[in-house]
């Protein structure tokens, strides 16, 4: 993550397995790189002047080795169950009963194309294997004006 251009790379994934967290490649081996509005720009700075504290206060304890944008205080993973756990209480209290990253994916995929967001660029954000794969899924989303 670079903060000063805004430019989000992403370049593995973090799996629960039932012997426990693995770091693994992304979907397809692909990088992606994602620019970021500012408002989330923001938001990130002040998240890492947060973990920059935890940093000081946990000392050696903090795991700064594994250099997470969301991490527990210590800096350790945050296992995903928990993170989509919180993603659907969160959506439930907003009223988006039902609702999970996976639906906000897709909600996201869909709303870019329906405001005349390229399919090439919507693929390449969303990580598809390839422009045939996004069309095919968001084919119900409804035109640009």
């Amino acid at each position: 993550m670079d903060l000063d251009t805004g430019i989000l790379t992403i370049r593995k994934s973090l799996e629960e397995t039932k012997q426990g967290l693995r770091i693994k490649e992304t979907k397809g081996r692909k990088i992606r790189r994602l620019n970021l509005p500012e408002s989330t720009i923001e938001l990130l700075r002040r998240l890492r002047e947060k973990q920059v504290e935890a940093l000081r206060m946990f000392g050696f304890d903090y795991r700064s080795d594994l250099d997470l944008v969301f991490c527990k205080p210590g800096g350790d993973f945050i296992r995903p169950r928990t993170v989509s756990k919180a993603a659907r209480r969160i959506a439930k209290k907003s009223g988006l009963a039902g609702v999970s990253l996976h639906t906000m994916r897709h909600s996201h995929g869909s709303q870019l194309l329906s405001l005349g967001v390229p399919l090439p660029t919507v693929s390449k954000r969303l990580g598809h294997a390839n422009v045939h794969v996004t069309a095919t899924i968001y084919s119900h989303a409804p035109p640009h004006d």
